[in-house]
């Protein structure tokens, strides 16, 4: 296990930030899982048949961060940690990938992937959260919006897409008509 990750029970206390609008965001976010915010360093909590790398900053609405890949980790991310007084930030790495741990890469589904999102929200006892996903994380969130959506109060996207299939299909007419040439001379 990396000496960066300890398995143990968390809590989470937070309040909204005093500069907070009227709208959603600026909800109480009060917690109920255990421990002193920020986190000194991720945790591994175990949520279902997996036991996630998670790490919680902040104070004021929660917002998580779905990191790209697969097979990168919630550390890409954490230039986001900017927005810690504003936000109770939530990174966590996605099943089968980065520093999360106990699953078989066949677990690694929608279903797998966004249940776990929603069982790690309901872990931390946030009654709604602001979801944002970048790249495949954006992919992950999308679906989490369509499975779970009285959980999120926003959904923010970077630098992804909906769906892999019309890219596949379409990138060599999309090239070609940007005069690309994708045929090797």
């Amino acid at each position: 296990m990396d000496s960066r990750a300890s398995e143990e029970a968390v809590t989470v206390a937070t309040t909204p930030h005093e500069d907070a609008d009227d709208d959603v965001m600026s909800e109480d976010a009060t917690g109920a899982a255990g421990g002193d915010l920020p986190w000194k360093q991720p945790r591994l909590l175990k949520i279902g048949d997996v036991s996630l790398s998670a790490e919680v900053i902040g104070h004021g609405y929660p917002l998580v961060l779905m990191h790209g890949g697969p097979s990168a980790d919630h550390f890409s991310l954490l230039p986001f940690r900017q927005l810690a007084d504003r936000f109770t930030l939530v990174f966590y790495d996605h099943r089968c990938n980065g520093r999360s741990v106990g699953a078989p890469v066949s677990s690694m589904t929608w279903e797998n992937l966004t249940a776990d999102a929603e069982a790690l929200r309901q872990r931390l006892g946030f009654e709604r959260w602001a979801v944002l996903g970048h790249s495949f994380g954006g992919q992950v969130a999308l679906e989490y919006a369509l499975r779970y959506p009285a959980s999120l109060s926003h959904l923010i996207l970077l630098d992804t897409q909906g769906d892999s299939w019309w890219p596949q299909q379409n990138a060599a007419d999309q090239a070609s008509f940007a005069g690309i040439t994708t045929s090797k001379k």
